[in-house]
């Protein structure tokens, strides 16, 4: 789509001039860089750690719907307590296939 940098510049101004998408990915600045959290992937993260949901793949909607389900969204504090099982609001829950590979987390 083609809009004019006026109008960017409002619906950002209206939006609160987000830094990522619902889903986490980095919206670029108005002079075009990009800036990231440091991250770890939820399959790489170690038993014990604590963090927050920086970014949820929406590459795979199943994928997607099912992790939502979980109770997990961008911002979601959770505990990995082991391979596929996380902690969230104090609840075990056990995560689809794939979702290792699917959620970012604060490293």
């Amino acid at each position: 789509h083609a809009v004019s940098d006026r109008m960017l510049a409002g619906i950002d101004e209206r939006l609160g001039h987000p830094a990522v998408d619902p889903h986490g990915d980095a919206i670029p600045r108005p002079d075009g860089t990009v800036e990231r959290a440091p991250f770890v992937l939820l399959g790489d993260a170690d038993p014990g750690h604590e963090a927050r949901v920086l970014r949820v793949s929406d590459a795979d909607p199943m994928l997607l719907r099912a992790i939502t389900a979980c109770g997990i969204d961008v911002g979601t504090e959770v505990v990995l307590l082991r391979d596929s099982r996380i902690e969230v609001a104090g609840s075990p829950v056990d995560l689809p296939d794939g979702a290792a590979d699917a959620v970012w987390l604060t490293a």
